[in-house]
């Protein structure tokens, strides 16, 4: 591969069975995030505090994804050819967030910033990649807030930022979204999604009343979303989550097919 451009503002944080010799033009960044738990428990031990992947399963997505070009590559002499990822020729800059001891990445939030035009401001959680939505107008309108008709969407608050509350599943309303003009939204819900196809935060339902009051008792609201921001240790300690795509069980449509009806947290 080329050079690591110039404007790649690399950070290399070596730990334990993982030095700075192993970065290279693949490879670009490695970081790991366990404040949160050591902030639990600060007499915890991991196998490698540090980038170093411990089960294999980081690695084995990752090559998946955007693995390089292994000529001879074979399963014990087996369909031997060339392996390679979906987008080989890409580099990677890989983050650490779960671990096996101590559970996944609880108390430090990938999020994004919600500012009133009132001052009030509101963490929440979000992936889009700019930096900042500043100083849009708010539109709180109960027939729209179910974000669930582009088209009304784009006549009714075009240039805005949306609030998405009542309707359908967050991810339909993430395409719904995406699908208008609107400038961005915010969605209130215990979902967690990763779309980041347009400006928008997901607050908290307890969190939602301050929106919506401010929404609806000012002339002309307004609102910021600040992004790329991430608050390590907040202490906010969370109850144990499955996520939604997991199976559970038993099948409510079918109850030949076999899922589990006891499960742990985690995905």
């Amino acid at each position: 591969m080329g050079e690591i451009p110039r404007r790649w503002k690399e950070m290399y944080e070596p730990g334990i069975q993982f030095k700075s010799l192993m970065y290279n033009r693949k490879l670009i960044e490695a970081r790991y995030f366990n404040k949160g738990v050591l902030a639990q428990d600060p007499n915890i031990s991991f196998v490698y505090n540090s980038p170093m992947d411990e089960t294999g399963n980081g690695t084995h997505t990752t090559s998946i994804a955007a693995g390089n070009y292994v000529r001879g590559a074979s399963y014990f002499g087996y369909a031997k050819g060339t392996a390679r990822g979906i987008v080989p020729c890409v580099r990677l800059a890989v983050y650490k967030v779960t671990w096996s001891r101590g559970g996944s990445l609880t108390y430090d939030i990938i999020a994004g910033t919600l500012t009133l035009g009132n001052g009030k401001t509101i963490i929440g959680w979000s992936l889009f990649l700019r930096r900042a939505l500043p100083n849009a107008s708010l539109v709180y309108n109960e027939t729209l807030t179910g974000c669930n008709l582009p088209a009304l969407l784009s006549e009714s608050t075009n240039n805005a930022i949306v609030v998405c509350f009542e309707g359908p599943r967050i991810n339909n309303q993430i395409s719904t979204v995406t699908e208008s003009t609107i400038t961005g939204a915010i969605f209130i819900s215990t979902e967690e999604r990763e779309e980041y196809r347009i400006p928008r935060v997901t607050i908290k339902l307890i969190d939602a009343p301050i929106v919506i009051n401010y929404a609806k008792s000012t002339i002309d609201p307004k609102a910021t979303i600040k992004l790329r921001q991430t608050f390590v240790g907040r202490g906010e300690k969370c109850a144990p989550q499955i996520l939604e795509y997991s199976s559970r069980g038993p099948s409510q449509n079918y109850h030949g097919v076999q899922k589990p009806d006891v499960v742990t947290p985690g995905s």
